[in-house]
């Protein structure tokens, strides 16, 4: 519909392009990743002329079938024709759907909600930022391997999207959930979204005067599951080799547990365990600092 298109021409213009991954200006690290990125809203309705059949893969090949795989680096431009990936094109939707919420376009209010699943990485982390989180999975695909569930974070994608959409019959740009948040449906009749108590977001990847995305040195997962006892697992990205220190502290900003202390670590995606044995019930605070980055999130223990 031309609701849809309009909506759509918006939100990549203000984002000057939509990028999937993570665009590399270094010229060796492009020979080495891959990344997606449209200029223009006509691109992008390219990509979803019929609904995609694929596997769920980051940015490791492009496969057609028929045809010789490639290996997928630098910069693509894909049509539906050309890529055929159902995670790229949940993830498409669910980028567009928060830049939209952020500028406006759409109602504010659903960039800032809360993924609510303790049996996922994503648990605790707003929407917002669990755009940036996914760029780095897909783009640094070497560090995650198989080791990583990416057909979890498409049903993780598509959950959250289909959330708030409505059915539009005569839309002839997406064939899957389309670009709309209406609030006809209640925030709690959704129980794996939540409003987040923590202030409003203001992300690298939605900066009006960037084109293109630069990604932290790394970030900080939420821990799962929680609320948890007595033990509880901590991941984290890092986009290059990196010195690691991870600590717990109480709410008096106290230091009661160190877990990493200046660990030299690859990058890619990690995750350690911290048991609160001896500890007492309460909300706790954990840090990773990783050279000049540093972010604070907090976990709860209940005995």
């Amino acid at each position: 519909s031309a609701k849809i298109a309009n909506m759509r021409d918006t939100v990549v213009k203000r984002l000057n392009g939509l990028v999937l991954g993570l665009q590399q200006t270094n010229v060796d690290s492009a020979k080495m990743f891959g990344w997606i990125r449209w200029k223009s809203g006509a691109d992008v309705a390219k990509f979803f002329t019929s609904a995609h059949t694929g596997f769920y893969y980051p940015f490791d090949s492009i496969r057609i079938a028929g045809k010789k795989t490639k290996l997928f680096v630098k910069e693509l431009k894909p049509t539906r024709k050309t890529y055929n990936n159902p995670l790229a094109e949940e993830f498409a939707v669910f980028k567009m759907n928060v830049a939209a919420s952020s500028y406006g376009t759409l109602p504010v209010g659903f960039q800032e909600l809360e993924y609510n699943n303790t049996e996922s990485a994503f648990n605790g982390m707003k929407l917002v930022d669990i755009v940036p989180a996914i760029d780095a999975l897909l783009t640094r695909w070497k560090n995650n391997g198989a080791n990583y569930n990416y057909a979890n974070v498409y049903t993780m994608l598509h959950q959250i999207n289909d959330a708030f959409a409505s059915s539009l019959a005569d839309s002839d740009i997406v064939s899957i959930s389309p670009l709309i948040f209406d609030g006809d449906i209640m925030l709690k009749d959704r129980a794996f979204l939540k409003r987040s108590p923590t202030p409003k977001s203001h992300p690298s990847w939605l900066n009006l005067h960037s084109a293109t995305n630069i990604p932290e040195q790394a970030m900080l997962l939420q821990n799962y599951p929680n609320p948890f006892n007595p033990t509880t697992a901590i991941g984290f990205l890092l986009l290059d080799v990196g010195s690691v220190t991870l600590k717990v502290y109480d709410v008096l900003g106290k230091e009661i547990a160190t877990i990493l202390d200046n660990d030299i670590m690859e990058e890619g995606e990690h995750e350690v365990t911290f048991d609160a044995n001896g500890l007492t019930s309460g909300m706790y605070f954990y840090r990773l600092t990783v050279g000049s980055f540093s972010e604070t999130k907090k976990l709860m223990l209940l005995k």
